[in-house]
């Protein structure tokens, strides 16, 4: 089973200070910390049995991920249009197989074929263009990979959600998890989901979803 490691939130906090990144991992209200470190945790869980060597962390963001990937994969990628933050996770932390790239995805050196496995939680519906993203996804998905990503439902309940701990729709959540799965199912196969933070209920209440899917491994690029 792959170990999971969650970064302290204090510490977040301190290494965000005065920076434009999210504040979910060390938000004030603890719940809402804790429904985020679970999405991580869970979306690893996805990946058991998975034999995969080369990882892409997809908009790492302060890289609260890579700490878990190093210590599970040989060979980490993480890309975000700003890495400061992430940067200084890998310096804490000593990860010398983890690789930072300061670029926009539709921009980077990855070469066709690079990763066996891409982990992208609340970063897909940030871009407005879904077939130009799961084109270039595909592209740098080895034959075979897979790509594991989570993003909002948007419900009516999960803006109740947003009412109730005072949060605001950010103005570039283009697309609701649904909307990115069905972009999603032209390019990739579906492999698995599973609702959060609570499995078993369904799609309509839940506030998350994570999505599994993999490159036909016929295919050749």
């Amino acid at each position: 089973m792959n170990e999971f490691i969650k970064i302290k939130a204090e510490k977040l906090k301190t290494l965000s200070k005065g920076k434009d990144a999210m504040d979910t991992y060390f938000y004030k209200n603890k719940v809402i910390q804790d429904l985020y470190w679970n999405r991580l945790e869970k979306m690893l869980k996805m990946a058991d049995g998975f034999q995969a060597s080369t990882v892409l962390d997809l908009g790492c963001g302060q890289g609260v991920l890579l700490p878990t990937l190093s210590k599970n994969y040989s060979k980490v990628s993480g890309i975000d249009l700003d890495t400061s933050i992430a940067a200084q996770i890998v310096e804490i932390y000593g990860l010398n197989n983890v690789t930072l790239s300061q670029s926009d995805i539709f921009n980077n050196s990855f070469s066709d074929n690079s990763f066996d496995l891409i982990f992208a939680p609340s970063v897909l519906e940030h871009f407005d263009d879904q077939h130009a993203l799961f084109t270039e996804i595909t592209r740098v998905l080895k034959p075979g990979g897979k790509i594991i990503f989570s993003s909002p439902t948007e419900t009516l309940l999960y803006e109740l959600g947003r009412k109730v701990f005072g949060a605001v729709k950010p103005e570039d959540h283009y697309h609701s998890v649904f909307e990115i799965q069905r972009i999603a199912r032209r390019y990739l196969q579906f492999k698995n989901k599973t609702n959060g933070p609570i499995s078993f209920l369904p799609a309509f209440v839940s506030v998350y979803i994570i999505y599994a899917f993999e490159k036909e491994a016929s295919i050749n690029n």
